[in-house]
């Protein structure tokens, strides 16, 4: 059994490794051992990694719902590997698409308008145009 220094310094490790794993990858981005990460479909996972972390608990209660709700007695069919398979295909289908979905109608809309509200627009004093009518 581990002793409580150990136990508490858990995550400090996974912090170190993960911390190395980002330096190497940003001290050899030119590499080809590091070209899978410009790979299309895993930039398109970066991107949309915040909404799929936000999402995918809800797919998988989702998921559970509606299996217990349909009655359908999967492991019986499939067995408990391929349950989990099942559900991890589901799981992972529905949650990119949730989350592509989000993309092109909530968040690249919104990301669209950020050039009409920087920072020197909110600064730059708003001046109002008179006009020759006003003048006379």
């Amino acid at each position: 059994m581990p002793t409580m220094p150990f136990r508490t310094a858990r995550y400090t490790q996974a912090y170190f490794l993960f911390g190395a794993i980002f330096v190497l990858i940003v001290a050899f981005r030119g590499s080809v051992w590091i070209s899978p990460l410009r790979w299309r479909f895993l930039q398109l996972s970066g991107a949309l990694s915040y909404c799929l972390y936000l999402i995918h608990h809800s797919v998988g209660d989702g998921y559970e719902y509606l299996l217990k709700r349909s009655g359908v007695p999967l492991v019986f069919y499939v067995g408990p590997s391929g349950a989990v398979l099942v559900r991890t295909v589901i799981m992972l289908g529905v949650s990119f698409g949730i989350a592509l979905v989000s993309r092109k109608y909530l968040e690249q809309p919104f990301l669209s308008l950020q050039d009409r509200f920087t920072e020197a627009d909110a600064l730059r004093p708003q001046v109002q145009p008179t006009s020759p009518v006003d003048a006379a």
